[in-house]
């Protein structure tokens, strides 16, 4: 029996059922020997067949990462450009085939993009996230939210824009050493509930949502608290919801109490909160010191801040006195900074493993074996059928291909050493 239990719920946005659109929300997970993995996928509204690139992206994402489960590739996903670049190519191409089936314009659908696969063969969790879903890593040592937060794109990241790549988050845990408990993944209509917006704060109320994983209702479960909290008057929810849990823990978790921001006022504020609930003021205008970066983020710096007072009156400071230190000055000592980036560094993802040092070719895992039903046929991500052969090996046409690049590297080196000494001689 599977120590791995899943959930899954959608919801149909409010402004969706007001006009009778579809819900464009989309979960599917797999599990086999080797590995666990679930993907979400939420389609992005302005596009009418979003929906359909939604369920396409969600099932083609799993089926491809499934097939990696008899692959040690946590050498890849510490250096995971190539290997994200190529899972997201593959993803757009099979959208792309099966929009042309059904002759649809491929520029008339897309989709976010969140996952987690757990390779229970060697004991590794690699989770990504692209546009403005979430995934929230659950671990004993702390919580960690990935989710889009660039201020350099203008609008959500999606799997079919160029380069999607480039906006996608990451994350590398161990199994065991990083004390793994699930996921919850989630759409960016639970954004204010689940998880804070532009941090890596998971919200305390996250706890409900993951341990729900533990009831053999958890639809239900989880209906029991969003179907209120939409339907509430003047709610913010009113997007579509979706929420999917993967979960390996043997009992109810109890999550540590939300960050916070502290205004001058004395109003305590959510993470998300641009501006303080009590007065109004302007988050950067009471923060604008602040050395995030030292921290390792704005949601280190107040999970730092909320259990060392002094240094959170300290923050606070320069707006409540805006004559006193110049606009580039900080408050902090650089021995203060230093301490506390120490004691916030226990709250951050591991660092790579120096070990692997090079980016491996990602591209011929996925020839071998990572394709979401099938073949590769004339280089092209296209998934055909439902058989596939994992340790099927090169086609005729990559050994021409290898002999033929191996052959003009060969005569061009001769070449230019010929050409050398012959410079040399003159």
């Amino acid at each position: 029996m599977s120590q791995w239990k899943y959930g899954e719920y959608i919801k149909t946005g409010i402004v969706h059922e007001r006009y009778g659109m579809p819900c464009q929300d989309s979960v599917y997970e797999l599990e086999d020997e080797n590995c666990a993995v679930a993907a979400l996928c939420d389609g992005i509204g302005s596009l009418p067949h979003s929906g359909r690139a939604g369920r396409i992206a969600s099932m083609a994402a799993c089926h491809i990462l499934k097939k990696c489960g008899g692959i040690d590739f946590y050498r890849h996903a510490e250096a995971p450009d190539g290997m994200i670049k190529d899972l997201l190519e593959r993803i757009d191409a099979y959208i792309s085939y099966k929009f042309n089936e059904k002759h649809i314009d491929r520029t008339q659908g897309d989709s976010t993009l969140a996952f987690v696969f757990v390779s229970k063969k060697f004991g590794f969790v690699f989770a990504g996230c692209l546009g403005d879903s979430a995934v929230c890593l659950i671990k004993k040592s702390g919580n960690v939210c990935l989710t889009e937060n660039n201020p350099n794109i203008e609008s959500t990241a999606s799997v079919g824009m160029r380069e999607p790549w480039k906006y996608c988050k990451t994350a590398l845990l161990r199994l065991n050493y990083d004390d793994f408990l699930g996921a919850i993944l989630t759409s960016d209509g639970m954004d204010g509930e689940i998880y804070a917006k532009n941090t890596s704060q998971v919200y305390q109320n996250a706890a409900y949502y993951f341990n729900c994983a533990q009831k053999g209702n958890f639809r239900d479960a989880i209906a029991a608290r969003v179907e209120p909290m939409v339907r509430r008057s003047g709610s913010c929810f009113d997007d579509d919801i979706s929420v999917a849990v993967i979960s390996r823990a043997q009992g109810a978790v109890a999550f540590p109490k939300d960050s916070t921001w502290l205004c001058c006022c004395g109003e305590r504020n959510r993470l998300d909160d641009t501006y303080c609930n009590g007065c109004g003021r302007d988050f950067l205008d009471v923060y604008r010191n602040a050395p995030f970066e030292r921290f390792g983020g704005k949601t280190q710096f107040f999970r730092y801040a909320n259990s060392h007072p002094d240094f959170e009156r300290k923050a606070v400071l320069p707006a409540q006195n805006p004559n006193g230190g110049g606009s580039n000055s900080s408050p902090f000592s650089e021995t203060e900074q230093a301490h506390a980036e120490v004691q916030s560094a226990e709250n951050r993802p591991e660092a790579p493993d120096e070990r692997f040092e090079n980016n491996y070719d990602w591209e011929k895992i996925a020839v071998a074996g990572c394709l979401a039903d099938g073949e590769v046929s004339c280089g092209r991500g296209v998934l055909n059928g439902a058989g596939g052969n994992p340790d099927r090996g090169m086609e005729w046409w990559q050994k021409v291909s290898l002999l033929v690049a191996g052959a003009t590297t060969i005569a061009v080196g001769i070449t230019v050493v010929a050409l050398h000494r012959k410079g040399g001689k003159s």
